[in-house]
């Protein structure tokens, strides 16, 4: 596995950007997500609208985040007491303990979730860079 892979992110309503995982900041999330691709899942935005969890269909325990940490526009984090990646569209505390594990390469692009509904279908695959 590379240093770092890219998933595409298409979401019912026409929306599609990339995410980047840096396998170094969390080998075992970053492995473990790359094995699940392709999955359908659920996207789900927070009423703030600053980020959207997405579901990540795996029954293993992914390690413990140390701290609960600001995160900034385009994160990519994940969020073990939810199973969970959150996408990070403006700077944000999410208020459980996270893992950074990469960044969105089109953030405007994401952004355009914010005027979606709150629940949306999502399909994460592997994209070639």
């Amino acid at each position: 596995m590379d240093q770092t892979f890219r998933v595409l992110a298409q979401v019912e309503g026409g929306i599609t950007f990339t995410l980047e995982i840096d396998v170094s900041k969390s080998p075992i999330i970053a492995e473990e997500l790359y094995y699940l691709l392709p999955f359908t899942s659920r996207l789900i935005l927070d009423p703030s609208r600053k980020y959207a969890l997405i579901r990540i269909p795996t029954r293993r325990e992914l390690g413990v985040p140390l701290e609960i940490k600001d995160l900034k526009p385009g994160d990519v984090c994940y969020v073990p007491i939810v199973k969970s990646l959150a996408l990070i569209f403006d700077k944000v505390a999410i208020s459980y303990p996270n893992q950074v594990i990469g960044r969105i390469l089109n953030l405007e692009e994401a952004r355009r979730l914010k005027k979606s509904p709150l629940s949306l279908n999502i399909t994460l695959s592997y994209s070639r860079k």
